[in-house]
C-alpha cells in the first residue's frame, strides 16, 4: 500500500513540472531595447554583429551591488571583442527617482560599475518586456544577446563567464541550450513543488520514510538530484539518519551546482546544536566550510561578527580550538567596527567565548 502511495505521490509532481509561466526564452527574439534614462557611458541598444550583456539591479540590492566589480572585470575583457554591456536599474523603491539613482551612480558604489548604465522610468518597459517577460522574479538577473539579435542565455550574472565565452567564440549551439533550458525550467517547477509535501519527513522518526519517497522520485526524474529543494531534503533526510552521508552528499551538490546554497547547510548544522543532537565531526566541519564559503562570496551580505560568532561555534564542536580561537576573535574585531559596538551584552557575549576558547 506504502509503495502505491509513493508512486502517486511522484507521478503528482510530474504534472506539475510542465507548468510554464514564461513568455521569454533562450532561443527567442531579443525585445525591442528601451531604456528611460542613461546614467553613466554611452546610450546604446542591440546591435547585429555584436553581442549584449544586459543585466539587472537596484540600488537596494545588495547582492547586485556586490556583483560590480564581476561584471565590470567582464566588460574589460570583452568590449575589445564586440561586446556591449548594459547595466539597467529597474524595480528601484518609491522615492528613487532619477536624481537618486544619479547620485548613487556618480558615488563610491557606482564608481565600481565600468560599463554603460541606464534605468527604468515609472514605465518600466524593461522590468515587464525583459526580466519579467522571462519568469525570473529576483535580482540580480543578466540576459545575454548574441550576433544575430537572440537570447542566447539568462541567469545570474555570476555564472555569465563559461557560456559568454562560447558565445563570442561562435561554440554556443542556440537549439540545444533552448531544449536545455526548456527541461531546467521543467525541472525546477517539479524542484518547487516538493517543499510542502516533503517538510512533513523532516523529523528524524519521519526520514527514513522520507527517503524513500525521495528515492522514488529520483528514480522517475533522475537531474532532479542536485536541484536546489530536492538536494536539501536529501541532506535533512541523512543527516536525521546517516550523518556521514549526509556530508558526502552535501560536498558531491556543492561540486554540482553553479552556485551552491551553502546557508541552507550551515542552517541545519546550527540546528542540530541549537537542539543537542549529537553530530559526529564531519558536520561540524562541513557547517563551517558553509560558513566560510558564504563569507568569501557574499560579504557584503553578512552580519560579520554574528557570522564568525557562528563559525567559531562550528569549530569548537568540531574540537578545532585554532580554528575556534581565530574566528572568534574575528566575531569580536567585528562587532566593535560596526554598530554592534554599542550592544556591550553581545561584545561581552563574544569576549567571553573567546577567553572560553582560549582556556580549552
Amino acid at each position: 500500500m506504502r509503495k502505491a502511495i509513493i508512486t502517486f505521490f511522484v507521478a503528482s509532481f510530474t504534472i506539475t513540472g510542465f507548468a510554464q509561466n514564461t513568455k521569454l526564452i533562450v532561443g527567442d527574439d531579443a525585445p525591442k531595447f528601451s531604456v528611460a534614462y542613461w546614467l553613466k557611458g554611452n546610450p546604446g541598444g542591440i546591435e547585429k554583429g555584436k553581442v549584449t550583456i544586459v543585466e539587472f539591479w537596484a540600488t537596494w540590492c545588495a547582492p547586485c551591488i556586490g556583483n560590480f566589480p564581476h561584471l565590470s572585470k567582464v566588460a574589460e575583457e570583452y568590449t575589445a571583442k564586440g561586446v556591449n554591456v548594459f547595466g539597467i536599474s529597474i524595480d528601484e523603491r518609491k522615492g528613487v527617482g532619477l536624481d537618486s539613482l544619479q547620485r548613487f551612480v556618480a558615488g563610491p558604489k557606482g564608481q565600481k560599475m565600468h560599463y554603460t548604465v541606464g534605468a527604468d522610468d515609472t514605465l518600466k518597459y524593461m522590468s515587464k518586456n525583459w526580466k519579467g517577460a522571462t519568469g525570473q522574479r529576483g535580482i540580480p538577473f543578466a540576459m545575454i544577446v548574441d550576433k544575430n539579435g537572440k537570447i542566447a542565455w539568462m541567469g545570474h550574472p555570476m555564472t555569465i563567464d563559461k557560456p559568454l565565452e562560447q558565445i563570442v567564440s561562435g561554440n554556443w549551439d542556440l537549439k540545444v541550450q533552448r531544449a536545455k533550458f526548456i527541461e531546467d525550467k521543467r525541472l525546477d517547477s517539479i524542484d518547487v513543488s516538493i517543499i510542502s509535501n516533503f517538510n512533513q519527513y523532516t523529523k528524524p522518526e519521519r526520514s527514513g520514510q522520507g527517503l524513500l519517497v525521495l528515492d522514488s522520485l529520483l528514480k522517475k526524474e533522475p537531474a532532479l538530484k542536485y536541484r536546489e529543494y530536492t538536494a536539501h531534503y536529501t541532506f535533512v533526510y541523512l543527516l536525521n539518519t546517516n550523518p556521514e552521508k549526509a556530508v558526502a552528499a552535501a560536498r558531491e551538490t556543492w561540486a554540482h551546482m553553479d552556485i551552491p546554497t551553502w546557508t541552507r547547510v550551515s542552517d541545519m548544522v546550527a540546528y542540530t546544536i541549537s537542539k543537542n543532537m549529537k553530530m559526529p565531526t564531519s558536520v561540524y566541519v562541513l557547517g563551517a566550510d558553509a560558513l566560510q564559503e558564504q563569507i568569501d562570496h557574499y560579504p557584503w551580505a553578512m552580519d560579520n561578527a554574528k557570522t564568525y560568532d557562528e563559525l567559531a561555534d562550528f569549530y569548537y564542536h568540531a574540537n578545532d580550538k585554532e580554528k575556534a580561537i581565530a574566528a572568534e576573535n574575528k566575531a569580536v574585531e567585528k562587532a566593535k567596527e560596526t554598530s554592534a559596538a554599542t550592544d556591550e551584552k553581545l561584545l561581552a557575549d563574544y569576549t567571553e567565548k573567546l577567553n572560553k576558547y582560549k582556556s580549552l
